[in-house]
């Protein structure tokens, strides 16, 4: 899971960097007179834009960094905040398989359709991209339970710990036992 976390890492610091390289160039063809119209820039933008947000998603589930109500849940004792962090997981889950399941319904007839001024880019590519990032979240939230329950690596005992997932805490509450 470290190398997933590592690969859509290194895909969302590429997604920025071709987003701003893109939104530069329109500020460049709008502020010079070249007689050039990048009216396209705007569409690229825009998607890589959510193409970022799609893969930041995994992302930060993965590390613990996305918002959650994981600093209410640790004022409740430690076995309810573990039952209450595993619903709202399955929540997540939920929605997530929604998510899937509507991008994949949808895929067919996406797929044939353009963008209006960049013809060769399907919308059916960011649907399938979406669809994709859902499954990812899937995955790390039953890494998480699977760490929760089974290896039994818990939220519960890190009210000390303002910020941070099961792994973090775990892994300072063993260096602070040596």
């Amino acid at each position: 899971m470290e190398r997933l976390e590592g690969l859509l890492g290194s895909v969302g610091r590429l997604i920025l960097a071709l987003m701003g390289a893109v939104t530069a160039l329109q500020i460049t063809v709008r502020v010079l007179p070249i007689g050039y119209s990048a009216v396209w820039t705007t569409e690229i933008a825009r998607y890589l834009l959510v193409a970022m947000t799609l893969t930041g998603i995994p992302y930060a589930m993965r590390r613990g960094n996305h918002i959650s109500i994981r600093p209410l849940l640790r004022m409740l004792s430690d076995s309810l905040q573990r039952y209450f962090i595993t619903l709202a997981n399955i929540l997540v889950i939920v929605m997530c398989a929604i998510g899937v399941w509507s991008a994949v319904s949808v895929l067919n007839r996406t797929m044939s359709v353009s963008l209006p001024t960049v013809g060769w880019l399907k919308t059916g590519y960011l649907t399938l991209y979406m669809a994709i990032s859902f499954a990812l979240c899937i995955v790390v939230i039953l890494e998480k339970l699977n760490s929760m329950w089974i290896t039994d690596l818990s939220e519960p005992g890190a009210k000390e710990h303002p910020v941070g997932d099961a792994q973090e805490t775990t892994k300072t509450s063993a260096q602070e036992g040596q």
